[in-house]
């Protein structure tokens, strides 16, 4: 045979293929099964608890718990247009321990209250500020909650905005500290 017959010859035989694969396995999932408790008959639920209501028969100090043996109480309240701190404590620039006023209606600058707050167990308190009108009308409140830290004396000073008065007469300061409450005049009188 000549070289260029059995070239193609060759060529002419088709491939060989390569041997069939298997196909993949096919795999299953896996059955799960999930065993649940049997729920309660729906009768026999209440619901979520109802909060205790308070015993009114104690004293309502006794209520909230606050006004304790050893809980903080006010020493002294002073008002001024401002205070300086010193040494000894803030000192007020200004004290104010009445308003006198040309007539009334009367707008009133803003001023300031210092509290001093003395607590010997050093008790975290809630302290509770408001100027009442003579009418009893609340114009102006302010809340804080205090924590004396190493201290057991401190001294809290309340920012009042200015506010308008409409009659003559004595305004309060009603301080509230935990549940201890005591009332301060701050008179206004017309010139």
């Amino acid at each position: 045979m000549t070289p260029t017959l059995l070239l193609l010859v060759a060529l002419a035989t088709p491939p060989k293929l390569p041997p069939k694969l298997d196909p993949a396995p096919k795999l299953e999932s896996p059955k799960l099964q999930i065993e649940l408790p049997e729920l309660p008959d729906a009768d026999g639920l209440a619901g979520p608890a109802k909060p205790r209501e308070p015993d009114l028969r104690r004293a309502p100090s006794d209520l909230n718990g606050a006004a304790r043996s050893g809980s903080a109480r006010l020493e002294t309240i002073v008002h001024a247009r401002d205070f300086s701190a010193g040494a000894k404590g803030r000192a007020p620039l200004g004290r104010i321990d009445s308003f006198l006023v040309e007539g009334l209606p009367s707008s009133l600058p803003p001023f300031k209250s210092l509290l001093r707050l003395v607590s010997p167990e050093r008790v975290p308190a809630t302290v509770r500020v408001r100027l009442v009108s003579p009418g009893g009308e609340v114009l102006l409140s302010s809340r804080a909650e205090v924590s004396f830290g190493s201290n057991e004396v401190m001294e809290l000073v309340v920012d009042w905005e200015g506010f308008r008065a409409m009659s003559e007469g004595d305004y309060k300061v009603v301080v509230d500290v935990d549940a201890k409450t005591s009332e301060h005049p701050l008179p206004l009188k017309v010139k």
